[in-house]
Order: structure tokens, then sequence, then C-alpha cells
């Protein structure tokens, strides 16, 4: 190569880097402007593969020339080495600040830190840009956008997250306007679901009738299905027919038995039976031949589709017409449909029966506590030292059981006693005297005392009220405010802790689910509002009840609920149960984790219903909480996972820099003095502090404290731990999930709070977007971040394919999830991205009309299909309705003449 034709090629190495295009050179004009202008206006529209022949050329044929025009390309390879494009920087540079960061508003066709898309105005605002400035942002005018501008944009269009930011029509003109052929561009790697055509089982392919099928223990199935397939192996595998046929055959058989075991709704052994049950479908020979194709545009294959229980063939996505803004009545604690109710009294009496409704309304809802019936009061915040004013409960049942007297009258007012009510976990236990449960009272010494009963007359001398006296066994009395009652079991065991100075939380008491299914179930089932002013209903002796229209609307409100014949669950509720922790020497402990969040890890195994048991391994051990005690008796645990620095303070102390969750860019400090030794020996100085930054090579192991059932906490070294196991408030899976969302077309309930407490919902969405990805590129909604699902931390495997997936309800995404599938289209592992509830409900049931109240049990069903038949005073739009609203067949005979 001679020396001309080797400092093109150079030139092209300086400026050339990946995802570059190779695109005209722009001209540059020289200092000496004869012969460069020329060779600039020629070499204008000549490609870089063929400018350094064209150079070497010149040269040959006339060396002053070919001086001018090495000069030329020198000057221009300093300026675009200056301008080259680094994907590093990306967001630096003065267009990127354009596209993403100026403001703007939709008009302006710029994106506004994403609020907007790139429109066809903001192609030509970024050219616009592109031409009076280079990469950097420093004003430059020129003829036509460089090298490294183009770079960008190309970048730019193929970003996973930027590049979604841009109008679908925008993105065309912004390849022109930048001189990107079409072609250079890559496509979207991510793909959408795309049916395999139909797949045409047979119901009752099983010998066993479905009453069979349902009648065992749904954990039983699995084996049953392997012992009828080994038994019929002949017509399974029968010879004469097809590799297809065998295959429809037994998928057939697996969905008879996949309906078995969801016929009973969500159990604590639905997972694990579905589990067995697809375990001996995967060891026939010909299931994948059907069982790995997607019939319905899930993504996943057709077993994944049977045994989420939807229809192999339909997956629906589009949900246009979803919403869930329905007017609804709010329900409190507080008895207000005592008055409603006792219109209903009037109905139950003209019936013959007693008039329990309205009594009902004003009970409390802690009458559980003492073995009663509870209702709908709540009094206020249980406090085990104050258990008569704030439950409003009759404890007198459990002081004398058996006692008619007693637990006919109320508690003298202001009478109190401590009683022990509430276990070490903060859970308030049910209580019966019927089967043995009474109440045993103590002094401070834990001395038992003998209880005397006192009855309240009044003026007529009638009893009123009871009270009681409690005395030694040297018969001097104790007073009422020095006792503790300890509530025994049938057998005289403790059922608290002993104690009695606890309260339960009940802030978040209310009737959430209540006012949840009203917005959910008259979306669903288009159940109407009634319109009549006085709604009139005639009762069983021919007596017309009249109801204003907002006490009907109330009373029917209130069980919408209990129309439903069967609701759907996915996931358990967290109740923040006690937790069993294993140690290394293999004795147990079992208590609630101080400052720990019982969560998939690296070794997870699913045991029942939300129950999941994390092991340690050699490389993985449990990193613990660290004890941080800020004040004299106040310590703050903190998981270990989460500490970013841990600074020496002079006097023992420490300040400890954490993440104020998993995954958050936010950070938190504390300052206390450590519940356990850590050394600072050797660690280097930050100013004048020695920090401890955990590190994969000095990784930080902290305790666990486990607080015991009888108030006590224990503390362990977690390096000691093998194993914990219990509830997970992770425990919802997404295929569930996106299984009932899909059957329930769009509409929706969710409780929100993943914690103990409960936070029930309408929602809605109007569409399911689904991206498959085969490698390791994500959608750009989804983060670029570790990913733990259920069974614990992502890990790719050979021929693995991940389906990312979120619910968008309009334009804002609500949800969002991701499938890991093997080569053959089963779900071997998922998580959530975003929107984990604690449960999903709702339901796709036929509405119930005779099924019983479950507001209010003395309610007649038959009088809320009255309400509803008299409510509503157009007779045709009931009509219209009364298929989709499953009215038996005499209703029109339950219209009140006027």
């Amino acid at each position: 190569m001679t020396q001309a034709n080797r400092r093109p090629a150079l030139r092209n190495e300086l400026i050339a880097e990946p995802g570059q295009v190779t695109l005209p050179v722009r001209a540059i004009t020289a200092q000496r402007p004869n012969l460069s202008q020329r060779v600039a206006a020629f070499f204008g529209g000549l490609s870089r593969a063929v400018f350094p022949a064209v150079v070497g050329a010149l040269m040959v044929a006339a060396p002053a020339q070919a001086q001018e025009a090495r000069e030329m390309t020198r000057i221009e390879t300093r300026l675009e080495v200056q301008e080259r494009f680094d994907p590093a920087r990306f967001t630096e540079y003065g267009l990127f600040k354009m596209f993403w960061e100026r403001s703007s508003t939709a008009e302006e066709g710029l994106t506004n830190q994403g609020e907007f898309e790139l429109s066809l105005a903001g192609v030509a605002k970024l050219k616009e840009y592109a031409l009076a400035h280079d990469l950097h942002g420093r004003a430059d005018p020129r003829a036509e956008v460089s090298p490294a501008a183009r770079s960008f944009v190309k970048f730019l269009l193929e970003h996973p997250h930027y590049g979604a930011f841009i109008e679908q029509n925008a993105r065309p003109e912004l390849q022109k306007a930048f001189g990107l052929p079409v072609d250079v561009v890559q496509p979207t790697v991510g793909q959408t679901p795309v049916k395999a055509g139909d797949l045409a089982l047979t119901k009752g392919v099983s010998r066993h009738s479905y009453t069979e099928l349902t009648g065992p223990l749904v954990r039983t199935l699995g084996n049953m299905f392997w012992a009828e397939y080994t038994d019929r192996r002949s017509y399974f595998e029968d010879p004469a027919v097809d590799t297809t046929e065998k295959s429809r055959r037994v998928l057939s058989l697996y969905a008879d038995y996949v309906a078995a075991i969801r016929h009973h709704g969500q159990l604590d052994t639905t997972e694990g039976a579905l589990d067995l049950l697809t375990e001996r479908l995967s060891k026939t020979p010909f299931w994948a031949q059907l069982g790995q194709q997607d019939f319905n545009g899930a993504g996943w294959s057709a077993v994944e589709s049977i045994r989420l229980g939807l229809d192999p063939n339909e997956f629906k996505v589009s949900f246009p017409n979803a919403n869930t803004n329905t007017p609804v009545n709010y329900f409190s604690m507080d008895g207000s449909l005592a008055g409603p109710m006792a219109k209903v009294d009037l109905y139950r009496a003209a019936a013959g029966l007693a008039p329990r409704a309205s009594a009902f309304e004003t009970k409390t809802v802690l009458n559980f506590m003492v073995g009663e019936e509870s209702g709908h009061k709540k009094v206020g915040t249980f406090s085990e030292s104050r258990p008569f004013a704030t439950s409003g409960a009759n404890w007198g049942v459990l002081l004398f059981p058996g006692d008619r007297e007693i637990a006919n009258l109320k508690p003298k007012d202001g009478f109190e006693f401590p009683i022990d009510a509430i276990d070490a976990f903060g859970i308030a236990f049910n209580n019966s005297p019927a089967m043995g449960d009474r109440i045993q009272v103590v002094d401070s010494n834990k001395t038992e005392l003998r209880v005397e009963r006192e009855i309240q007359l009044g003026q007529d001398g009638a009893p009123v009220s009871w009270s009681a006296r409690f005395f030694k066994p040297d018969g001097s009395e104790v007073p009422p405010n020095e006792v503790t009652g300890l509530i025994l079991n049938n057998s005289g065991r403790v059922k608290g802790d002993g104690r009695a100075a606890a309260n339960l939380d009940m802030s978040y008491w209310g009737y959430c689910n209540v006012n949840t299914a009203q917005g959910v179930y008259k979306a669903s089932y288009g159940i109407p509002q009634l319109d009549a002013p006085i709604v009139r209903v005639t009762g069983g002796d021919g007596q017309i009840i009249e109801f204003t229209k907002e006490e009907a609307q109330k009373i029917l409100d209130a069980d919408i609920e209990g129309l439903v014949a069967m609701q759907a669950y996915a996931g358990f509720r967290f109740g923040r149960d006690p937790l069993t922790v294993r140690l290394d020497d293999g004795s147990t402990i079992v208590g609630t984790i101080e400052g720990y969040q019982h969560e998939p890890g690296r070794r997870t195994t699913r045991d029942h219903a939300d129950v999941i048991t994390v092991s340690a391994t050699p490389d993985h051990p449990f990193p613990g909480t660290i004890g941080l005690t800020v004040a004299p008796g106040t310590t703050t645990r903190i998981d270990a996972r989460l500490v970013v620095a841990i600074r020496e303070l002079p006097e023992g102390k420490v300040e400890v820099e954490y993440k104020t969750s998993p995954g958050s860019s936010y950070n938190t400090k504390g300052t206390g003095t450590l519940t356990q030794a850590l050394s600072f020996e050797g660690l280097p100085q930050e100013g004048e502090q020695r920090v401890y930054r955990p590190s994969h090579d000095r990784p930080l192991y902290g305790e666990l404290a486990v607080r015991l059932p009888d108030g006590s906490t224990k503390v362990v070294p977690a390096e000691h731990v093998q194993s914990i196991s219990g509830e997970t408030q992770s425990d919802i899976r997404p295929s569930d999930f996106i299984s009932m969302v899909s059957r329930m077309n769009g509409v929706y309930a969710t409780d929100a709070s993943k914690g103990p407490s409960i936070s029930n919902g309408a929602r809605h969405i109007t569409s399911l977007e689904t991206v498959i990805e085969h490698g390791a590129h994500r959608p750009s909604w989804v983060n670029k971040g570790a990913l733990t699902g259920v069974y614990g931390p992502l890990v790719r495997q050979d021929g693995d394919r991940m389906l990312f997936r979120q619910g968008v309800s309009s334009s804002y995404s609500t949800f969002a999830v991701w499938h890991q599938l093997d080569a053959q289209g089963r779900i071997i592992n998922e998580g959530w991205l975003k929107g984990e509830p604690d449960f999903l409900w709702g339901s796709v049931a036929p509405l119930d009309w005779q099924r019983p109240s479950v507001w209010n049990p003395h309610l007649p069903p038959d009088l809320r299909l009255k309400l509803l038949v008299n409510g509503v005073s157009d007779l045709a739009k009931l009509e219209a309705l009364a298929k989709q609203l499953n009215l038996p067949a005499h209703w029109r005979e339950l219209r009140t003449p006027e």
C-alpha cells in the first residue's frame, strides 16, 4: 500500500466505530479556497469506500493538488475525531438534551422527559438543531448533518428505552432527515405472541365422571391421572392414529383433571396438586406434539393455559369497555345500616321471623373474641388494658361461662380489668365458652384469684348490668386495675403471651371489600342503579313495605358480594404469621423476625399456599439484619443487604448508611451503636473516618432477632441459620394473576397492600401488552436490574425465552410482570416488575339471587331480588338485562302492583 493510500484508510479507522454508519463525507472548506473547495464539492457525493482511490489517483496525477487534498483530509479528520459519537456519553450530547430534556408541550413535538413522543414537528426541530450545532452542543453551522449526529440518531432509534418515545410515523421521517437508509436501523428485537391455530380438545375423556373426579382430595389427582393413563395406555398410545391425535387425547385427559382440581377454587394444596399432575403429564410420550404450542396467543404453551384454567384457544387481551366508574355506597364500621335494616325487620315479621337484622348492625365487630355473633360496629382500637370500653364485647361470658344472666346483661359502665387477648405476634384470637375457653384472673405474682360477680339493679329492681370483684386466697381484695385476665383453652393452656399491655391495630379495619365489590361486580355484570323514588315490596302476608330509593340502594349495594355464586382468588392474604427458623445444629425457633421480609432467595421451595422455605447455601448464607441502637431501649433492625456503608464514629458509635428498600436509589442514615461486634481494623479511611463498605470480598453478615410466642426475643447469628420457612408477601404467581384478569375481561379487584393490612380496590385495564424476548433484550418499560421471581433469582437456561407483559389502562401501565419459559413453553420462573398486589379476586360465575346474604345473615335473599325488580322503574330495561343478571324465570311476578 502506498503512503497516499494509507492515510485515507487510517482516516476511516479513526472515525469508524460500532453502530456508526458508512455515509457520504461532509465537505469541509480548508484555509486555501481554490482546490480545497473544488475537491470538497467533488468528494461530497462519494462514499468513504471510493474516497481513498480517488484521492490516490489525484496524488499520482498532480502532486501539488494531492498535497492540498492531504491537508484538507487532515483538517477534516481532526474535526470529525473531535465529534466522534461515544455511546457511553449518549445523554451528555446536545441532541439528546434537545430530544429529552428541553421543556416543551405536545404541540412542539419534543418528549419533555417522556411526557410526549417525538412527533414530525420534533423531527424538524432536531434536524434544525443538528445543522446549527456540533454533537456537543457548540454553535457550528453546516450544510448537512454530521456523521456523528447520524450515529447518534441511529443509536437513539435502536435504544430499548428512549427509542420507544418516537411516534410510529415519525421514525421513518427521522431516518430520512438524518440520511439514514431504512435498512440501516435494526428492527425491534421483541416479538408479540402468535396463535398457532386451534386446539380441539374433547371433554369427558376420563373414564371417571366429573363427580368422581371432584370427590377425592386434589393432591391425589396427579396419581389418579397416571393410573388412568397407564391402565388405558392402548387408547392414548394407539398406533392406529397419528402423533397429533395421541397428543390431543392425552391433553384432553389432562384438561379433565385440571378442571377437577380447579373446581374447588384456590386451596392451600392447589398449586402442589397442579405441579404433580403436570409432572405426570410430562412423562407421557406424546403430550408435547400439541402441548408445547401456543393456540391462544398467550405466549406460553397450551399446557400452561390449560393448567391456569384458561381456554387453550382464547386469551383475551383487549378490553375497550372495561371500567369501574360505577356509583357505589361507601360503608364503614359504624352500624349506619341499622335504620334501613329496621325496614328489613318489618319484612321478616311479615314472614313470621324474629326482627334481628337491625340489631345485628350495631353489634361489635370484636364479638368473635367472646364467642358471640360479630356485627358491624367498631368501637375503637382495642386495648388489652381497657378491653371492655375498647371492644364493646361482654367479657362476662368468658369470666362466668354458662351464666345466662351475665350473658344477657351489659357490663357496668366504667368497669374494667386488663385481659390478655392478643398473642405475642399482635394477633387477636377467637374464643368460645362453648368450646371450653374461659378467663382465669391472676394478680401480679400470677396467683389465681377468686372472682365474685355483682349485679346492679335498676329503679324497678330489675337487673341492668354486672361487674366483678377479685380476692386473694387469704380473702384480701385486689383492685381491678392490678389484676390480669388470662384466657385459657379447654386444656388449661394460656392462649396469649401472659401480659395485658398490647393494642390491636384496627386503623385499617373497614369494609373496603364491600365497597370494592360494588365497583367490580356492578361493572362486570351491568347491575343497574335503582331509580324509583319509593321502592314498594310485598311481604309474606301481603303487607307492602316501602323503602326509600336510598335505603333500598344501600341494602342492595351492601350485599352485592353476596350475589356472586363463586368468587375466584389468586394469591393469599399476608397475615404476619410466625416463621420457623432452622439452625445448623438442627434446632428450630418459631417467631417473627424483626427487620426481615421472607421473600424468595437463592434456594427456594414453595411448600403450600403462600408458605415457602428459603435455604442458605455455602455461597449465599443468610445476610441477616444489623441491629442499631439509636437510643436506650430503641433498636432499629436494618436488612444487611441494604447497607451501603458503616462509618466509625467516636465513643463506639457508628453511622449506618442504607437503602430505603431493595433496588431503591435513595439512601438514608442512622446513628447509634451496633448490637454486634464489627471490626474496622485495616479498613480504608474516608476523611477522618474508617468505613466498612460491604462488597463481594467483604460481605456483611448480621443476626436475626426472633420474637418468641412468650414475647421475649432471641438473637442468633445469621451465619448459623440453615433455612427459614413461613408465609411470604410475594406469593401470587403472575401467571395466575394475568389469567384471571383476562378471564374477567379486564375488571377485577386487588388488595394493593402486601402487608398485614388490607387495601381492597376496584381495578381495570383496557389491554394486555406482551413482548417475547429470546435473548437478554428487554422492552423499554422493564428495568435493567436483576430479576427475582417466585422461585428465586432469574437463571437463564438453554433454549428458554422471556415473556414481558404489562396491563395498560388507556395509556397508563398499571402492572408489569415477567415469565421465564423453557424450550417447551412451560413456566419455570416468573416475577413482578411493578404493581404486585397481596391477592386478586373477582368472578365470572353467574349471579345467584337465592344465595344467603354475606353482609347480614338476617337479610332474606328474596328481598334483594324484590328491591331490584321494584327499584328499576323501566321494565324493558330489566327485560334486556334479565339473562345477563341471571334473573330467575318468575322475576316479573315480584313486581308490586301500583
